[in-house]
């Protein structure tokens, strides 16, 4: 089967090549562009420095009302903070 090569043709073939090469470069990987900043660590002299870490700021501080992370291990909590926020970013 030939088909005769028209002006029509020849444009529905370049448009369908066109529209093939853009839609392939929207999945094309970009390289993250790395940016060089600074993180100013804030002191807070009423809050141990462990429960910074963990999240504690003023005025509330470290705020367990159930206890949790008295339950376990490092691994138990950080098991915890896990879960803590998969639930959280799943309920966005």
């Amino acid at each position: 089967f030939i088909v005769p090569c028209t002006a029509n043709t020849m444009k529905t073939a370049a448009l369908t090549l066109a529209l093939c090469v853009a839609s392939a470069s929207a999945f094309a990987p970009v390289a993250p562009k790395r940016a060089a900043t600074k993180v100013a660590v804030t002191t807070y002299p009423d809050v141990p420095s462990a429960r910074v870490d963990e999240g504690a700021m003023p005025p509330v501080g470290f705020w367990d009302p159930w206890g949790l992370a008295e339950l376990g291990s490092d691994e138990t909590n950080a098991w915890f903070r896990h879960a803590e926020l998969k639930h959280g970013r799943v309920a966005m």
